[in-house]
């Protein structure tokens, strides 16, 4: 009877903490990580969702941006462009130039400043420039995004797409275009996911209602697949980034790569091509001209050649439709080739990243340069 009794107490006990911790996460949660300076909260303060084109930046913000252990300065405009911190508020939809694509384009980790398309605007002052790109960006959004800006009266000279090596793998897996929204992609069928499932919403309602506890669990997470630290180029190319199987880039060496869901390499990349074609067609309606640039990652660099096939695709497609075609292959391989893999790595990206630092950004705003 004793140890029933006892058994009860503990239940009890138990579920009374539980009872109070949830509380405490449900009304100081959020508040307690802000505090913290919690990566995952700070990142989550100004990245939106968007019912047309998925996701994007917070309008009119100013503060702190966190990737990895990193924390950078991060503003945007009144449009919700990524901008310098000193900028000054300016309603004026018109832009010489609108560069789009991914967290390369964004220029996550860095300030603006530091970016490529901080680097360019900095070297041509009296041009207008937006950067429309963020991270996870791919071919249906950039259509989606630069279709619904010219709607809401937005006009451009320009349109400049930095495409990146993982727009392949998000357009076989991740996103659908269809009506001008984008929606997320059931990988094993090619269908749009209009309703999320139950895991889905079990896990953003467990980020809404109680913060502390999602993001306990995401650092629980991180914690269990955080690699070693790196000190040479045989353990840079042993982790998952710089892998030679590293799905997420090895496409351009390996069209028969995993991780691309049923229509494989091809289908995403014919996907993408397609939806590349349809930006193109819009913006020639709209007299505005295209220009594509393209650049390694770490991948390309150790596994691929300087004449890779995501060089031979944007290339091809640019004849007789693009304003300029940006290869930033070549300065990279000679970078590469000039200082050796260990010490260009170090370089040029953000350490543990394939990502590029202020360093490698100057090479994709030189090459960008240099063509004018």
């Amino acid at each position: 009877m004793m140890i029933i009794e006892r058994v009860k107490s503990f239940f009890v006990s138990a579920l009374i903490t539980l009872l109070l911790y949830s509380a405490f996460d449900f009304i100081f949660g959020a508040i307690l990580l802000n505090m913290l300076n919690d990566p995952v909260a700070i990142e989550r303060v100004y990245r939106n969702t968007n019912s047309h084109y998925h996701h994007t930046l917070a309008k009119n913000f100013s503060g702190e941006g966190s990737w990895g252990s990193a924390r950078y300065n991060i503003c945007t405009n009144e449009f919700g462009f990524k901008d310098s911190c000193s900028s000054k508020a300016d309603a004026n939809k018109n832009f010489d130039i609108g560069f789009i694509g991914d967290s390369f384009t964004e220029g996550i980790g860095l300030p603006y400043e530091d970016t490529f398309v901080g680097q360019i605007a900095s070297e041509y002052p009296n041009l207008r420039i937006a950067n429309l790109g963020v991270g996870s960006y791919s071919p249906s959004i950039y259509l989606a995004k630069i279709q619904k800006l010219l709607d809401e009266g937005f006009s451009f000279k320009e349109i400049v797409v930095y495409v990146d090596i993982s727009d392949i793998q998000d357009e076989a897996t991740s996103y659908i275009y269809q009506n001008e929204k984008v929606f997320d992609m059931n990988p094993s069928n090619g269908l749009p996911i209009i309703n999320k499932s139950s895991i889905d919403e079990f896990k953003i309602n467990l980020k809404s209602f109680f913060p502390l506890t999602y993001h306990s669990l995401y650092l629980i997470k991180g914690k269990l697949k955080s690699p070693p630290p790196i000190t040479s180029s045989t353990e840079i190319v042993s982790w998952d980034y710089f892998n030679i199987n590293y799905e997420r880039s090895n496409w351009t060496y390996n069209l028969s790569s995993n991780g691309y869901g049923s229509i494989g390499v091809k289908g995403g990349i014919d996907k993408s091509i397609k939806l590349m074609d349809n930006l193109y067609q819009i913006l020639s309606d709209n007299n505005i001209s295209l220009s594509i640039g393209v650049y390694p990652w770490p991948g390309q660099l150790l596994y691929d050649s300087e004449d890779s096939i995501q060089v031979k695709i944007w290339k091809d497609f640019c004849k007789n439709k693009c304003n300029n075609f940006y290869n930033s292959f070549p300065v990279f391989f000679q970078y590469f080739e000039k200082y050796g893999s260990d010490i260009a790595m170090k370089k040029l990206f953000i350490s543990r990243d394939v990502h590029f630092n202020s360093n490698g950004m100057s090479l994709v705003s030189k090459n960008f340069i240099d063509m004018q």
